[in-house]
């Protein structure tokens, strides 16, 4: 919650009984209280990446996939411009938004990034339970790695 704040993020410490009449499902057993974030949710990534595409083709990006970024040309502490597979581009901003690869590129750009990969599992299982479209998403952090 401190962390949320400190965002500017609107958060509300709730009890477990809020907690369970908010999110149906839980068990209260072991848990003191919650954070409650109205604003929280989901989006679909791939979707909202699309959207982004979309937004930045509209105003003039050209968005060219399938090039690797080889070398990130700087003059001191700027970024001037990138040597891809398929030339060499000049620019005035870089945004590295490689993903599993930001290290690498962060690493290109003489900037050391503390991120990491995570392996995650999913299953898919049949829908049985109908969800009321007003229930609130819930994450675990305790829980989060088991």
């Amino acid at each position: 919650m401190g962390q949320a704040k400190s965002f500017g993020v609107e958060c509300h410490a709730v009890s477990a009984d809020d907690a369970a009449r908010m999110f149906p499902f839980i068990v209260k057993d072991g848990i003191e209280g919650a954070a409650f974030i109205p604003g929280d949710g989901y989006i679909d990534p791939y979707s909202l990446t699309m959207a982004y595409a979309k937004g930045a083709r509209l105003h003039g990006a050209r968005i060219e996939e399938g090039v690797c970024v080889v070398e990130i040309l700087r003059e001191g502490r700027r970024v001037r411009g990138v040597v891809t597979t398929h030339g060499t581009m000049s620019c005035d901003v870089l945004v590295n938004c490689a993903g599993l690869w930001a290290k690498r590129v962060g690493n290109l750009a003489g900037v050391p990034l503390a991120a990491g990969i995570v392996e995650h599992q999913y299953f898919l299982t049949e829908k049985t339970l109908k969800f009321d479209a007003s229930l609130t998403t819930l994450r675990d952090p305790d829980r989060n790695f088991i």
